[in-house]
């Protein structure tokens, strides 16, 4: 089992800020500044320690890709040289740059546009009953140096987004014991077209959860024992990234189940971090409700690369132009 070990500190936004986005949303018949903007202004203004707050100019997107990503090409520039992700292509699109990392491998000193490292395929059926205390140790450091790294170069917006196979059982068999759910509850019964895959999907997943039904319900352990790299890898790099005072917006059902460990691991670090979406995905929604906040956008789609991430940029930009506009001391009707 995990060593014990202290929580770290997470700061907390600014109150201050938060409180003035407040009372510009109460002010006279301001209307934006109620409903989502409102929330997207307060949020915004207490990470950035500011009212009115600004557009960010140094966003990133960040993808956690599998090695299996890693072996079918590398990234140029934006573009990929087996068929790109969407959201990269968005992103590339947006001027947004981005960066993909393999967390099964330390991230290496490559800069931002290709992908950190290139790592032997382990098989998309590869399971892994649990992580050995070295294993969890190596993912911490991976997503808290990448996370180090993003803040040291200036990214002040972190758009997290994944891309893989493994970690997909290993959030719902996570999300499941965190949020005392039951599988089918976390994906419904009607969202796969396989059936044989749905079957072999939750009997892989309560496998691993009757495993784990000895293992101490603290964070640590549990990661230990039903996540993978490619999970405790974001959560770490979550928490790092709160520590440091940089804000993300989560892209997709991994990267909140990665959020949802990552606030037991570092509690408080949710109040840096924003959903940009999940598309109606039960197991985040029950998620997102645990770490009280909700989803800015509903594509309906199962993306989760950052495309998402990358759209609702437009709609904190039109949360800046509201906060900022002459209008805001006085009230629109």
């Amino acid at each position: 089992m995990a060593a014990m070990a202290s929580r770290p500190d997470v700061p907390a936004p600014s109150r201050s800020a938060m409180k003035a986005a407040d009372d510009w949303a109460r002010r006279g018949s301001n209307l934006a500044g109620r409903g989502q903007l409102g929330t997207i202004v307060r949020w915004l203004s207490g990470v950035q320690d500011s009212f009115p707050p600004t557009y960010p100019e140094h966003p990133r997107l960040v993808i956690f890709a599998s090695a299996s990503l890693a072996a079918t090409g590398t990234f140029d520039e934006g573009r990929a040289a087996e068929p790109a992700l969407t959201g990269v292509a968005v992103a590339s699109r947006a001027g947004v740059p981005f960066r993909a990392v393999d967390p099964g491998h330390p991230p290496s000193d490559k800069p931002p546009g290709t992908l950190s490292d290139e790592g032997q395929e382990t098989g998309d059926q590869a399971w892994r009953v649990a992580l050995t205390a070295q294993a969890f140790s190596a993912a911490q450091s991976t997503g808290s140096d990448i996370a180090d790294q993003e803040t040291d170069t200036g990214t002040d917006l972190i758009l997290l987004a994944w891309s893989g196979t493994a970690a997909t059982r290993s959030s719902l068999a996570l999300s499941a014991t965190l949020l005392g759910a039951d599988p089918v509850d976390l994906t419904g019964t009607d969202s796969h077209d396989d059936d044989q895959a749905w079957i072999q999907l939750h009997t892989q997943i309560r496998d691993s959860l009757w495993r784990s039904r000895s293992v101490p319900r603290r964070a640590e352990d549990l990661a230990m024992a039903l996540a993978d790299e490619e999970l405790v890898s974001m959560a770490s790099f979550l928490a790092r990234c709160s520590q440091r005072r940089t804000p993300v917006l989560l892209d997709g059902p991994v990267a909140v189940s990665a959020a949802l460990l990552a606030e037991r691991l570092a509690p408080g670090a949710r109040r840096w971090w924003q959903c940009a979406h999940v598309s109606g995905n039960p197991g985040a929604s029950k998620a997102l409700d645990e770490l009280q906040m909700s989803a800015w956008l509903d594509l309906e789609t199962t993306l989760q690369d950052g495309t998402a991430a990358v759209a609702a940029l437009g709609l904190l930009g039109a949360a800046v132009a509201a906060a900022t506009s002459p209008d805001r001391f006085r009230g629109t009707s």
